[in-house]
């Protein structure tokens, strides 16, 4: 008998053989969970993910626009990996428009890709 954690939305995002946490609710079955969104993706990842999906450019002129922050056009233009949690793919997100989900699906198509 698993033990589950829901989204916001109440999707079920983990499952457990024991009890994490008070909040978690018992459930008969083990249910499917979605796929994992990775915390980290290396350089050549992310840029092909992002060629992949035809936002290669429109990243590349964010990051090169004037007006973004320098500290997110340096981590850019020299990481060597890329953090999903990071505070340059949060701003390249909402300047782009991008939603959590797109961002996350982004970073699962990146962790497929092998160089």
């Amino acid at each position: 008998m698993p033990f589950v954690d829901r989204d916001e939305s109440g999707a079920i995002v983990g499952a457990f053989a024991m009890r994490q946490r008070p909040d978690q609710e018992w459930t008969d079955e083990w249910p499917e969970v979605g796929p994992t969104v990775p915390l980290k993706v290396s350089r050549y990842q992310a840029l092909a993910a992002l060629m992949q999906a035809g936002l290669l450019d429109a990243v590349t002129a964010w990051a090169h626009d004037p007006s973004t922050d320098p500290l997110h056009k340096l981590a850019f233009d020299t990481a060597t990996e890329f953090a999903r949690a990071s505070s340059t793919m949060a701003a390249g997100a909402a300047a782009l428009g991008w939603s959590e989900g797109q961002l996350d699906d982004l970073f699962a198509a990146a962790a497929q890709i092998q160089a």
